[in-house]
């Protein structure tokens, strides 16, 4: 049976805080959401302009091998980007604390 988008957004929040490093918040948060903006890319999925993404040189594969962000396959564009904005507002509130770098 398929998850609830709700469902779906309490297993992808969960997902991100067993991999949460509490001595780098800024960088747990930055790294979830750019694998988040790349998958959604990958999907030719519309970003949102407030993000400011800009995809690096390359293409972008879904392998493990490459180390990229497969955890981001079990989730839906609206589900991925639900959380995308999640994570900007979180890290809008880093900056504003001086918790970036």
């Amino acid at each position: 049976m398929a998850r609830t988008p709700q469902q779906q957004h309490d297993d992808i929040r969960a997902e991100y805080r067993e991999g949460h490093d509490t001595h780098d918040t800024w960088a747990s948060v930055m790294s979830a959401f750019f694998d988040i903006a790349g998958a959604l890319y990958a999907r030719d999925v519309h970003l949102p302009a407030e993000w400011g993404y800009s995809p690096g040189i390359g293409e972008i594969t879904e392998t493990e091998d490459e180390g990229d962000p497969l955890w981001t396959v079990r989730y839906s564009a609206d589900t991925l980007t639900d959380f995308g904005r999640v994570l900007a507002r979180y890290s809008d509130m880093l900056k504003s604390r001086g918790d970036d770098y």
